[in-house]
């Protein structure tokens, strides 16, 4: 297991902060992504798996896998940065390791560097099956961080 960032944030309302991302991003609510969990440096994301996630029966494809990843490393990063900043992705890679076939998908970001204004995160993907996980992918994420107002830019 990859080396945990623990460090105080920045913003104390970081969880609520990352949470209410649920109700106003129409892609989260579209993949069906949950909250698990949500720490310092650290972001679970989960999602039922549904035929609009599938390319085959009982398969996830592979772009709700990435995007799965992008989103976990992306929120743990986040939950580091300061107040009223935005967080962009700056690139992600994905190696996928074995079919995502199963019930449920999870990503486990993780913050392995944590920067001002550019931060690196891992998230590896399980995927359910008859009640255990499976590593089926894993990803590295890095975001570059800003104040809000230079989004106008």
């Amino acid at each position: 297991m990859s080396a945990l960032i623990v460090e105080t944030p920045k913003n104390p309302a970081f969880e609520a902060d990352i949470r209410s991302h649920l109700d106003t991003s129409p892609v989260l609510r579209f993949f069906g992504f949950v909250f698990d969990s949500v720490d310092p440096g650290a972001v679970t994301l989960s999602a039922n798996l549904r035929p609009e996630l599938g390319h085959r029966s009982g398969y996830f494809q592979g772009a709700i896998m990435g995007a799965i990843a992008d989103y976990s490393g992306s929120f743990s990063n986040m939950t580091l940065q300061a107040p009223a900043w935005i967080c962009l992705t700056l690139d992600y890679t994905i190696k996928f390791l074995a079919p995502a076939e199963g019930e449920r998908l999870i990503a486990r970001g993780r913050t392995i560097s944590a920067g001002r204004t550019v931060c690196v995160a891992k998230s590896d993907i399980f995927v359910v099956r008859s009640g255990g996980e499976i590593l089926c992918a894993t990803a590295l994420i890095t975001t570059r961080h800003a104040p809000a107002q230079a989004e106008a830019r």
